[in-house]
């Protein structure tokens, strides 16, 4: 894991932002954190590249299927952990359908480092297992270009 980690907050209450900043300090996750609270921010913050994505859910002029839209347009990959006070079970089942990797509950901000230390092992996983295949893809096409090539040494 590379630190110091990028995180990009979604949150408008810089009081709802300082409980997550000493969860972080106090697990010793070393990261920079930029502050987002407008859709404007959000637009300029996802020229950068972040590490996770840190979303509250509780945002009133930030619906969050036109912005999981717009962070998963630009960064595929990125993960997304939602955290929220009240969240209803179909509004969370639709955000897993949107691409939310992790729900943090306010009251629970001791699953935070945690469900950001897994998304990023996922990450991990993820790069390693395309590396394989276009590792194995690649070899594939040698083998196929080898086998092609045999006939034309071969006599009857």
């Amino acid at each position: 894991m590379k630190t110091p980690l990028k995180l990009l907050v979604i949150e408008d209450r810089s009081a709802d932002f300082r409980p997550l900043e000493r969860q972080l300090v106090q697990h010793g996750l070393e990261a920079e954190c930029q502050l987002v609270a407008s859709v404007p921010d959000l637009d300029a913050a996802l020229g950068n590249a972040w590490d996770v994505v840190l979303f509250n859910h509780s945002e009133p002029d930030m619906d969050y299927r036109p912005i999981l839209a717009k962070i998963h347009a630009r960064w595929p990959s990125l993960p997304v952990l939602f955290i929220f006070g009240n969240l209803a079970e179909e509004i969370a089942v639709e955000m897993l359908q949107l691409g939310v990797w992790d729900f943090i509950p306010k009251d629970h901000l001791a699953r935070l480092v945690p469900a950001i230390r897994r998304a990023l092992h996922e990450v991990d996983q993820q790069h390693a297992l395309k590396a394989t295949e276009q590792a194995l893809r690649k070899s594939e096409h040698r083998l196929r270009l080898v086998q092609e090539a045999a006939h034309v040494g071969i006599c009857d």
